[in-house]
């Protein structure tokens, strides 16, 4: 049976510079696991955290933050979606691996998975997202319940 430490999304700190930080984001979920290095400002990572805020305060939303471009170097991206009203919330997570695709673009991992999460994962994420900003250091974790799909 899958535990819920296998069921994760993870942004690490890898540096930060004066303008933007190299993140780690790794997503993994049932025994598929995606890793990419990607390039974010404080203040994409902050917007995201009050987006996430507002996209908990709310019933009937989604909630979409990406980083990178398709089909480029790194990209991740996430969408939000309530599955019920019980506070049960899907996350569609989208990782593709640093791999610059000039030449051969089969080279490029990719991964789409998808983590069952509650409400009260996505405010402690949120929150570990401030901190994460404000120390320049760090983790935020978001935690799955399981997980229903993998394409």
């Amino acid at each position: 049976m899958t535990t819920q430490q296998e069921c994760f999304l993870k942004f690490d700190v890898d540096w930060r510079d004066e303008h933007m930080f190299k993140m780690i984001i790794t997503s993994c979920n049932t025994g598929f696991c995606g890793i990419t290095n990607t390039y974010v400002t404080p203040a994409q990572l902050i917007n995201f955290a009050i987006e996430i805020g507002e996209f908990s305060q709310s019933v009937n939303s989604e909630l979409f933050f990406e980083i990178g471009k398709k089909d480029a170097h790194s990209y991740f991206s996430m969408r939000c979606y309530q599955i019920d009203y019980s506070g049960v919330v899907g996350v569609e997570i989208m990782i593709e691996s640093d791999v610059a695709t000039e030449y051969r673009p089969e080279e490029k991992s990719k991964l789409k998975t998808e983590l069952i999460v509650e409400l009260r994962a996505i405010d402690e994420f949120r929150k570990q997202l401030y901190s994460l900003v404000s120390t320049s250091e760090g983790q935020a974790l978001l935690l799955g319940r399981y997980s229903s799909r993998i394409d």
